[in-house]
């Protein structure tokens, strides 16, 4: 038997019910030392219900399958872990969220910083083919390219949940 420490994960919504009886024997077995053969009994009484309905389905609902009891049982234990883990993957999805947002912000900067300097290349590239040295017109038209890299970019997405 495995120790009653070892996390017992619920199955994901779209696991079958056959997925939904091993995760509620191993409830039952490990956490409350129901002897295997009355674990797959009280099991078996899920019959069609994939772990999306292990979710969604109430307490009287529990109780109706399993009895007061077990279904109270079973209902909290599955709620604890789908919250849990529900929680845990909306962490995730910001984390990843975050992690992107900067990634793009960081590509804008970069290309900002190309712009800028492939319009000051371009600056005296022109400069130097006209063969004017004025360095006011190389200044103007620098800027002019400096200008258009820096404002004409776009400023990128907002942050989530920036207003």
């Amino acid at each position: 038997m495995t120790s009653a420490n070892t996390a017992i994960l619920p199955p994901r919504r779209d696991q079958a019910a056959s997925d939904v009886r091993a995760y509620f024997v191993s409830i039952l077995q490990r956490k409350y030392e129901v002897p295997e053969p009355r674990a797959q009994e009280v099991a078996n009484k899920w019959q069609h219900g994939r772990g999306q309905e292990m979710r969604e389905f109430s307490y009287a609902t529990y109780r109706a399958i399993f009895g007061a009891e077990v279904g109270t049982i079973l209902k909290r234990q599955t709620t604890e872990k789908s919250d849990r883990m529900d929680s845990e993957s909306e962490l995730e999805s910001e984390s990843e969220s975050e992690a992107k947002f900067t990634q793009r912000r960081n590509d804008t900067q970069i290309l900002r910083i190309v712009f800028a300097i492939g319009g000051i290349l371009i600056a005296i590239c022109v400069a130097f083919a006209t063969h004017k040295n004025h360095i006011s017109d190389l200044f103007l038209l620098a800027c002019g390219c400096l200008f258009f890299a820096l404002v004409g970019l776009p400023q990128g997405k907002k942050k989530p949940n920036q207003t």
